[in-house]
């Protein structure tokens, strides 16, 4: 099926900048344009990520996100001199390319700039993953992904970022205190 209508209508997304569209809204715009079980495979893969349908396009993207979480579990355990096992996930195949990505990101100095680095990343998995028929089912699953990757940085703010940080600090020295 080609949703060349759909598709056609939405909006450009750049990460990092202000979300032209919201997810509710990119959902209602789907309920009006795709069949009943493709939007069935869209709704699970935004409420669960995808555990509940056999869809390929979600199997991919699913497999490809754990190799890329177990990747930064690998890493933040080296960090720490941790064992990253109890941890990790099962995964199919070997990736080294993930793994490098991983290990660039988490050589900035940066933690904004190690998750940019790695949703840029996943960016281009979706980009992958969407393939070569920009109307297909692929490319709005691939859209809706990349929508959330928007809004959660459109979500961020440096000010309140720093709150969070000078509450948990401040609650770490009055539990040592104790």
């Amino acid at each position: 099926m080609n949703y060349y209508y759909l598709v056609a209508s939405l909006p450009m997304l750049t990460l990092g900048r202000e979300s032209p569209l919201g997810l509710p809204a990119f959902r209602d715009l789907c309920a009006e344009h795709l069949t009943v079980p493709d939007l069935a495979v869209l709704d699970d893969l935004l409420a669960t990520g995808g555990t509940g349908t056999a869809d390929s396009f979600v199997s991919a993207w699913r497999e490809r996100e754990t190799r890329l979480r177990n990747s930064i579990v690998r890493a933040r355990a080296a960090r720490r001199g941790l064992d990253p096992d109890p941890h990790v996930r099962p995964e199919m195949g070997f990736d080294v390319y993930t793994r490098k990505v991983v290990d660039d990101a988490f050589a900035r100095s940066s933690p904004a700039d190690r998750e940019m680095d790695l949703d840029h990343f996943r960016w281009s998995v979706l980009e992958e993953l969407a393939g070569h028929d920009m109307f297909a089912l692929p490319a709005v699953l691939a859209y809706a992904l990349k929508l959330r990757l928007v809004e959660r940085w459109s979500r961020m703010d440096a000010a309140a970022g720093r709150r969070r940080v000078d509450d948990f600090v401040s609650q770490q020295t009055a539990t040592a205190s104790l």
